[in-house]
């Protein structure tokens, strides 16, 4: 086995995928602890046999229903991202982008977190285009314009989560959505102003240490995407619109096990879920997940074991819908390019 200078593992066998120069694999021990805890922990509202029977009323058919939205979501995320790197000048064919999209996705299945996965699919495509800190940035941008469109989903579904279980404040509470959403969306629009990038560009400027200077770089780089200030509004409504079918797939996995749940009560409810997954507790939100949906989902009138199953199987779909990328990191591009992954 040997490391060729492009970075790929050659040889015998199947090796890791190859990292950026300097990266090394940590395992979240912390992390995996915290959520191996809390797992356990909800056994203590789901009975095994109850869990079991949920688990069971899941069919193949259903299964593939279920992966074909999460693959739509996958897709669009790939195709929002591709968008970004646009906005900078990293014009790579579209399926190419997309197709490191899915190998860095899938690669992160097995690291500590989904971040190093998103190092990789970042520096394939630096790799290739020859472009450094605007790609890194475009992951920052990326993340921030998910999270926006997450908040934006809690908010409303907060609003009318509140309005189902008390709808004698119905209006109180939708007032107060409508004025959540003005406030965080225009928090985050702050982003695109070009004073803001200036002022801290500012405090950056002139300093002789190394680190500063490279932070500067890099916030000059991530201040570059507020030049296009429409497609950055685009990407925030394709992320609202991705955000939507996770929201879905949700529901069609409380469809699935015979949940009986109420369309907008239960999308509502799995706005404010969502969200909760999304904070960095533990990994991909394993047992936080799981704990979080049965306090959630129980108010919409889930049993334990139905929302522990919606959870854990809301896990799984995406990672059988990312399985493609296991294939891509194993072949090669229809532009004759190595796979950017093992070769035996």
């Amino acid at each position: 086995m040997r490391v060729a200078e492009d970075g790929f593992v050659r040889g015998e066998g199947l090796a890791g995928p190859p990292l950026p120069p300097g990266a090394r694999r940590r395992t979240n021990w912390v992390g995996w602890a915290l959520a191996g805890f809390v797992l356990v922990s909800c056994f203590l509202f789901v009975n095994v046999h109850d869990l079991a029977r949920e688990l069971r009323r899941l069919d193949p058919a259903e299964i593939l229903v279920l992966v074909l939205i999460s693959s739509a979501d996958r897709l669009l995320m790939g195709y929002k991202w591709a968008l970004l790197l646009r906005i900078v000048g990293v014009d790579l064919p579209m399926p190419r982008v997309i197709r490191y999209f899915y190998q860095g996705s899938f690669t992160g299945l097995f690291l500590p977190s989904h971040i190093g996965g998103d190092i990789l699919r970042a520096w394939w495509v630096s790799r290739d285009s020859g472009v450094r800190h605007p790609v890194y940035a475009s992951l920052v941008v990326e993340r921030l314009l998910g999270f926006a469109s997450a908040v934006s989903w809690a908010i409303a579904g907060a609003a009318v989560f509140m309005s189902y279980l008390r709808p004698q404040h119905a209006i109180l509470w939708l007032l107060a959505g409508a004025l959540g959403l003005v406030l965080a969306n225009a928090a985050f629009a702050a982003l695109v102003f070009p004073g803001v990038h200036a002022f801290v560009l500012r405090r950056l400027e002139g300093r002789r240490s190394r680190l500063v200077r490279l932070m500067h770089d890099f916030y000059a780089a991530f201040a570059s995407f507020a030049a296009d200030p429409r497609q950055l509004a685009l990407n925030w409504l394709l992320c609202l619109l991705e955000q939507g079918l996770q929201m879905f797939l949700y529901f069609g996995i409380a469809v699935s096990i015979d949940a009986d749940v109420k369309l907008l009560p239960f999308l509502a409810a799995t706005a404010v879920f969502t969200l909760v997954l999304r904070l960095p507790i533990a990994p991909d939100g394993w047992g936080v997940g799981e704990l979080s949906a049965i306090g959630i989902y129980g108010l919409v009138g889930l049993v334990a074991a139905q929302a522990f199953t919606v959870s854990a199987i809301g896990h799984i779909i995406p990672m059988l819908a990312l399985a493609p990328g296991f294939l891509l990191l194993l072949g090669r591009g229809r532009d004759g390019t190595a796979g950017a992954g093992w070769k035996g």
